[in-house]
């Protein structure tokens, strides 16, 4: 898969009707695929709501939870997801971070790398008609097979930061979410992505490498950078954000960033550099669009994914602003 898409976040607190009409317009604006992100709402139903609103789109998710879900109830979720849409359901896959999973939602800790291998493995074995009994570590069952075998074929991409999850895409998945990465530590991603290709006999071609690319977009450029500072704070307590920023370059400037925060400073934000922002965030005027979504583009990225981060109005004008000024037919839903 190529092209360009649009990613929804429901922390944004969109009804599953607006999400639907967000997804109908990146439809009519050209969009090739379309994801929802979950947070405040369940990204499977979403999804399911988006499909009913569109005919040619991909839909997908990016991502949906893999550690509060069984896989075998994924797999049934996702099959009748693809037969509705006729085949155009996409499945993205992550295992979150422990803070969320384990001290929120009281999870039993993971090893993210092992589960996620023996989530896909189990879901792709539902998926053909049914699991033989497996004495997996975390889903040792004792057998299970649907009254029928979906017809659909599903992509399955995992979302992936850290260099083993990255192999683990190359090696056994369609697709790879990659986030919050700059143009200048794409190389290395790719190079763990490669690995995992090798490692599984499989060629470059075999994978989409898809990059999730937060935009802060605003006819005002001074609001659109204020916006992105915030933005890259929030990102800055994400568990992996240590690596991910040094990879980029910014491991002192998020070590900073850190220091205000958990000082209870509330402007920590204006720790956040410009090189910051200019690297990591897609924000200023709608003109900027076209040139970093090339710059990705030629970084090795086969599908850039815009993410709409509220600047001005808030998130549903922020991302109607990101459609409309993004479309790559040129053309607007009324």
């Amino acid at each position: 898969m190529n092209g360009l898409a649009v990613s929804l976040a429901s922390r944004s607190a969109i009804s599953a009707a607006e999400a639907a009409d967000l997804a109908r317009r990146a439809e009519v604006a050209g969009f090739d695929a379309v994801f929802l992100a979950e947070r405040c709402a369940d990204s499977l139903a979403l999804a399911h709501s988006a499909l009913l609103a569109t005919e040619r789109i991909t839909v997908g998710t990016a991502i949906a939870n893999a550690a509060v879900r069984h896989p075998a109830m994924t797999a049934l979720t996702a099959a009748t997801l693809a037969e509705e849409s006729n085949g155009r359901f996409l499945l993205g896959l992550g295992v979150a971070n422990a803070a969320l999973n384990e001290r929120v939602l009281g999870l039993p800790a993971i090893r993210p790398v092992a589960y996620m291998r023996e989530y896909v493995g189990v879901l792709r074995s539902v998926l053909e008609g049914g699991v033989e009994p497996l004495p997996g570590e975390y889903f040792p069952l004792a057998g299970f097979a649907p009254d029928r075998r979906s017809s659909a074929r599903i992509p399955v991409f995992l979302a992936a930061l850290l260099p083993r999850m990255l192999a683990l895409a190359g090696e056994l998945a369609d697709g790879v979410f990659l986030n919050l990465l700059s143009t200048a530590a794409l190389p290395a991603a790719r190079s763990q992505i490669d690995a995992g290709l090798a490692r599984a006999g499989r060629a470059p071609a075999d994978i989409v490498v898809a990059c999730i690319l937060p935009c802060c977009i605003s006819l005002d450029a001074h609001a659109a950078a204020r916006a992105a500072r915030q933005v890259v704070a929030e990102y800055a307590m994400h568990p992996a954000a240590g690596a991910v920023f040094s990879d980029s370059g910014f491991a002192d400037e998020l070590l900073r960033v850190r220091e205000r925060i958990a000082a209870g400073d509330k402007n920590a934000a204006a720790a956040v550099s410009d090189a910051m922002i200019d690297a990591l965030i897609v924000h200023g005027g709608p003109d900027v669009l076209p040139e970093r979504i090339q710059a990705y583009r030629d970084a090795g990225v086969d599908l850039p994914v815009l993410f709409p981060m509220p600047v001005d109005d808030g998130w549903t004008a922020s991302m109607n602003d990101v459609i409309r000024y993004a479309s790559p037919t040129g053309t607007s839903a009324p």
